[in-house]
């Protein structure tokens, strides 16, 4: 990996996030099923489900090699973005990285979203299975995902690097669709759903698919801003 060059690794991890988005597609289309600790089984529902709920199905293995397969894909960004001088955001998303491979590590706990509105609450006689301090652990983690993807556009952004200009763009441009993504999710499940809490699996995945877009994006900047400009080249020639 060391010898690699930066537009090898950033392409490599563009492939990676591009076979991860087309599994998680297929893996809704199939007919999953949640399995419980306690023997308890339940149909996956990609509208009230998380995504990490899909490790927890039949189709689980495939899922958890998502969360690998992210991790490595953030992992060779933020090797490339090391060796194209962008140091701090490749820290965040080397974070990435790592919440990603605990992702997968760190299985959620099962809830059933069908119920009340505090079925998923702890404690409650409705869960499918008790809550664990796995499971805990694991909720946590996507919030730090979003922050650290959050700050990795910061810290472009506050660079001004011209470089790096279209990737601080595309973030504002994926961000707003994920902002009507999100609202219009919530009015289906408004209307569809009205007793689903507020944050289910089809609110997350209006987040998730215009973040895992904008993570592609960044990684086309980084093959852009690494190659030699056309004084460089002229200068080699």
């Amino acid at each position: 990996m060391s010898t690699l060059s930066v537009p090898t690794l950033a392409r490599s991890s563009q492939a990676l996030i591009v076979a991860s988005f087309v599994t998680v597609v297929a893996l809704h289309l199939a007919d999953a099923t949640l399995i419980g600790s306690t023997g308890a089984t339940l149909a996956y529902d990609g509208r009230l489900n998380f995504l990490s709920e899909l490790a927890r199905t039949d189709l689980g293995p495939a899922m958890t090699s998502v969360f690998v397969v992210l991790g490595l894909a953030s992992a060779l960004s933020a090797l490339g973005m090391h060796r194209s001088e962008r140091v701090r955001e490749a820290r965040w998303v080397a974070g990435v990285a790592i919440v990603f491979v605990l992702l997968a590590l760190l299985p959620t706990d099962l809830r059933d979203f069908r119920g009340a509105i505090n079925a998923s609450t702890c404690g409650d006689p409705s869960r499918i299975e008790p809550c664990t301090w796995v499971g805990r652990a694991h909720d946590v983690l996507p919030n730090v995902l979003f922050a650290l993807i959050g700050l990795t556009w910061w810290e472009l952004r506050r660079s001004r690097a011209i470089a790096w200009a279209p990737a601080v763009q595309a973030g504002r441009v994926c961000g707003a669709i994920a902002l009507v993504l999100l609202i219009a999710a919530e009015v289906y499940l408004r209307v569809a759903l009205p007793e689903a809490p507020i944050w289910v699996g089809l609110t997350q995945k209006a987040v998730v698919a215009p973040a895992l877009v904008w993570f592609a994006l960044v990684n086309e900047t980084l093959v852009r801003a690494s190659a030699p400009s056309i004084a460089v080249r002229a200068l080699a020639a």
